[in-house]
Parts: structure tokens; C-alpha cells; sequence
């Protein structure tokens, strides 16, 4: 990647920038070119293709011919957005990058036709999970995981699920090249968890169960641990998969049983279970986690029992239900049967809130609120009611600073937050202690746009990175911008807070 030499790096005082004007002129112009295969440059013949303007408006369609070439004809002056289909190649658009594509600008000494469009094929990545017996494992979740830059951060981050047929196989398609990990959780079918119980008697109670003492349990309780392929246990180990483009890969894991692990916990307080929930998960490499399947239960004691763990590290969450939802983590490592404490824990802070639209309650569909970890990357997620309201109460927050994002289908931006109970920086907040949060996340819908030309030796540059960064970058990412410029070298930054920004150039970004 090299910077681009001859563009710019602008600050800009933004209040509102309007947008570029699409020159008018007669249906006259066309765009056409050939599909090609990205890898062998080979033409691509009976490939949907199809344009249409950025904003409303109909889109065309059309087959390619036998040399793969294609035209649109009688077109009107302006940008249009050039998108592929082909048996093998997923839908792509034209020069697409993570999402950004290069639209083609229509005019009077613009250059839209003889392009050519490549299409880069799909590649496959697909195994079996077997057993100890080399048996195959059905209904065993396989997690796809993928390592690239996010956000203008290097991550490990999920890519979707799939579960193993009667035959043990999964499949993962349509993937673009890339370092890819495989990770499966499963349970062996033969395990029994559920041990000999005793009858656990305390004044005033009602008869309980406990698990049984070590010396108890049954030959068949013993579980698998999360596996990351090869065959690790530890995602340390784990051996990454290099896909190139219509590369087919294939990824076998065998799965061994261990035996399954206790843990112990003194409540911090004698609760029933109706008002103490706990939930144990395990992080996989840039801290998603992935639940554990495990049986709890709340002693008359006031002790807790997590039973059928396998070794390695995680994270127990408690939830006390009552006239405020309160929240602890106990990180805890388990190589044999363990004894903690919850009072040993990292206080865990409810967050509830509100979303409003420059000053009135929003009725957002589909929206929601995302609350990301700027220590660990560890998203948390929750919906926003017809009402504007949200809660992470089933979800306590550790201490530790946060960026605050809305996804809604309004055209709106996070203009500012209020918070009680953690302090506000930016488009951020830092959580201290276990004290609730309440938040009120206003939403402007007063945006600007920023629009500019991406030349290179005085000459328009197309498919260039663009990308808008705010002042004090580290407490506002939400703010950031991006767009990849069109073959007309220009671009558009929609949806624009105003506030001071600096435009950064990249060729081949």
C-alpha cells in the first residue's frame, strides 16, 4: 500500500458541503466492456450483468456473449454502479473492495466504455468432524473465523456458522480470498453429565441436589473441548488457512474427548435460583466468545455448581435479577476441579438507555445500539424499542472504555451522549465501577457531505481509498468516513456530523 502521491490531506471546518451535480445531457453515452476471469484473464460468456444509478432508479441487465463482452446503450449522463454474477463468482461489483466499488461516470469525455470488469472466482472451504473412533460428529457448530483489517484495525472476526450434516460435513462457499480459522464446538453424544445426587439439607430449606464428589462421577462424563483446526485446543495453536481465489480447501478435525470438570462457587449471597443466573463463555481469539454448553446449580447453601467443563480459561457472568439487575465476571483458568469465589470477580455495570432524534424520542426500526471495547474489540449489542429504549441489563459491561454506535435506517449520525455513571469523551464513554449506567444517545440529523476529486499527476484517479478522519480520532471512531473513488476519480462522504476532518488519499488502499 503507498500513499498516494500527488493527492491530498485536507482539514477541513465542515458545516455542510453539498454534493457533486450530475451534468445533464441526452441518453447518448454507453458502457461496455468484457468479464473476464480475475486469475486466468479468460473471457467470461453467460455472466448477469447488470447497472444502475447510485441512488433511485431502475436497473438494466444483460448476458454476456460468447467473448464476454456486454454494452448499455442510450444512456443518460451521470454515475452508474456495474455489478457481476457468474456460476462460481459470487456478485460482485466493479474493482470491489470489503464492500466499496469504483461506480462508472457517464458523460462527455469520460471514459465508460472497453472497461474490464474482473471477476474473481469463489473459493470453498469444507471438511468433516470426526470422533475419537474416526466416526463423524453430526450437529457439531463449525465456526468460520476470518483475519483482516476492520475499522482500520487488524482482527480476527467471525464469518459465519454452519452445522455438520448426518455425515459429519461442513461447508463454508463464496468466500473471497483471505486467511480463514476453523473452530468447532460439540458435545460427544454419549456423555452424561448428569451425576449421582445427593440430598444437600439446610434449616429452613427445602431439600436440594449437588453434585456428586469427584470420586462419584461416571466413566462417560467427559466432554470436548473447543478445537480449532488442526485438532488445538488453544487458539495460540491454532493453524491459520491461506485461501486464494477459487482455491477449494479442505479442513478435517477429529475431536477427543477429555474428562469434564467442575467449578465451584460461593456466592457473594444466599440466592435461589430464580434471582442468580450465570452464563460461561469462552473467547476466541480477538475476544468473541462462544457460550459453553455447561449444567449449573444453586445450592441451598448458597453455592453454585458449573459441571461438564473442559480445561481451559473462561469467563462466568452473573446476573442478579431484582430491583436493579447487577452484574459479575469471574475469569477463571480450569485444569481440574476448581473452587472460586464470585465475590473474587470484576464488578459488571447494567447499561440502559435512550435514543433520541435532535431532541425527540426516535421510533427507529431495526436499529440498534453497539457498545465496542476499546481494550479487548468485545462487541455488545442490543436492540433499540419502538420507544427509543435499550438495555444491556442481561449483559453487564466490565470496567473499561467503550465506543458508542446507532445503526438505524434513518439518515442520521450520534450527535452527543449523556451519561450517568461513566464518563463521556467523544463518541465514547468509560465504565469505572459496577454502578447502573444510563445513557441518552442523541442522533442529528442535520449531516453534511463532503465531495472532492482523487487525482494522481493532475490526472482523476479511480478506485483510490478515501477516507474522512475526525479530530481526536481515538474517542470518535463512529465518525469516520470512507468511500473508494469512481472512475472519474471523484468521491462522496455521505452522512457527515459537522465538525473539523482530515481527507486522506491512498492509492491501491
Amino acid at each position: 500500500m503507498s500513499t498516494y502521491r500527488a493527492a491530498f490531506r485536507l482539514t477541513i471546518l465542515l458545516a455542510a458541503v453539498a454534493g457533486l451535480g450530475q451534468p445533464p445531457a441526452g441518453p447518448n453515452f454507453r458502457i461496455s466492456g468484457t468479464v473476464v476471469n480475475a486469475l486466468s484473464g479468460q473471457p467470461l460468456s453467460h455472466t448477469q450483468v447488470a447497472i444502475g444509478p447510485p441512488q433511485n432508479g431502475a436497473a438494466q441487465a444483460m448476458t454476456t456473449a460468447e467473448d464476454g463482452h456486454f454494452a448499455f446503450q442510450n444512456l443518460r449522463a451521470g454515475k452508474y454502479w456495474l455489478a457481476g454474477e457468474h456460476k462460481g463468482f459470487v456478485r460482485q461489483a466493479f474493482d470491489e473492495h470489503e464492500g466499496f466499488s469504483t461506480a462508472i461516470a457517464v458523460g462527455p469525455n469520460l471514459i465508460s466504455e472497453n472497461l474490464i470488469f474482473r471477476l474473481r472466482p469463489d473459493a470453498v472451504i469444507s471438511g468433516t468432524i470426526f470422533d475419537e473412533q474416526n466416526e463423524p460428529v453430526r450437529g457439531a457448530q463449525v465456526m468460520l473465523f476470518q483475519r483482516s483489517i476492520q475499522n482500520g484495525l487488524r482482527s480476527t472476526y467471525s464469518r459465519g456458522q454452519e452445522m455438520t450434516d448426518d455425515l459429519g460435513r461442513y461447508r463454508f462457499s463464496q468466500l473471497h480470498a483471505g486467511t480463514y480459522f476453523v473452530v468447532v464446538s460439540a458435545q460427544p453424544w454419549y456423555a452424561q453429565h448428569g451425576r449421582t445426587v445427593k440430598n444437600v439439607m439446610c434449616e429452613g430449606c427445602e431439600p436440594s441436589t449437588a453434585f456428586a464428589p469427584d470420586e462419584a462421577r461416571s466413566a462417560l462424563d467427559v466432554v470436548y473441548a473447543i478445537t480449532y483446526y488442526p485438532g488445538a485446543t488453544d487458539a495460540n495453536d491454532a493453524r491459520p488457512i491461506m485461501v486464494k481465489p477459487g482455491e477449494r480447501v479442505t479442513a478435517d478435525i477429529t475431536l477427543t474427548p477429555v474428562p469434564a470438570l467442575n467449578v465451584r462457587i460461593k456466592l457473594a449471597r444466599t440466592l435461589s435460583p430464580e434471582s442468580q443466573g450465570v452464563t460461561v463463555s469462552q473467547r476466541v481469539f480477538d475476544a468473541d466468545s462462544i457460550n459453553v454448553q455447561a449444567e449449573s446449580l444453586v445450592t441451598a447453601k448458597g453455592e453454585m455448581t458449573i459441571a461438564g467443563l473442559p480445561p481451559g480459561h473462561f469467563v462466568l457472568t452473573f446476573i442478579s435479577v431484582g430491583k436493579e439487575h447487577s452484574g459479575r465476571e469471574v475469569e477463571v483458568d480450569v485444569t481440574g476441579d476448581t473452587e472460586i469465589s464470585q465475590s473474587e470477580g470484576t464488578p459488571a455495570s447494567a447499561v440502559t438507555g435512550v435514543v433520541k432524534l435532535d431532541g425527540s424520542l426516535a421510533l427507529p426500526q431495526r436499529a440498534y445500539v453497539l457498545l465496542r471495547s476499546r481494550a479487548s474489540g468485545a462487541a455488545f449489542e442490543s436492540r433499540i424499542s419502538a420507544k427509543g429504549e435499550f438495555d444491556f441489563q442481561n449483559r453487564p459491561l466490565p470496567p473499561g472504555t467503550y465506543e458508542v454506535s446507532v445503526f438505524t435506517n434513518q439518515r442520521a449520525a450520534v450527535k452527543t451522549i449523556e451519561a450517568t455513571g461513566a464518563k463521556v469523551t467523544g463518541h465514547s464513554i468509560e465504565i469505572a465501577n459496577a454502578t447502573p449506567v444510563r445513557l441518552i444517545v442523541t442522533l442529528s440529523q442535520g449531516l453534511g457531505q463532503v465531495a472532492g476529486i482523487a487525482l494522481r499527476e493532475a490526472r482523476p484517479l479511480a478506485g483510490a481509498l478515501i477516507v474522512l478522519v475526525p479530530e481526536h480520532p481515538e474517542n470518535n471512531a463512529p465518525l469516520f468516513r470512507r468511500d473508494q473513488s469512481d472512475s472519474d476519480g471523484t468521491f462522496s462522504l455521505p452522512n457527515v456530523l459537522p465538525g473539523k476532518y482530515t481527507v486522506v488519499a491512498i492509492e491501491d488502499g
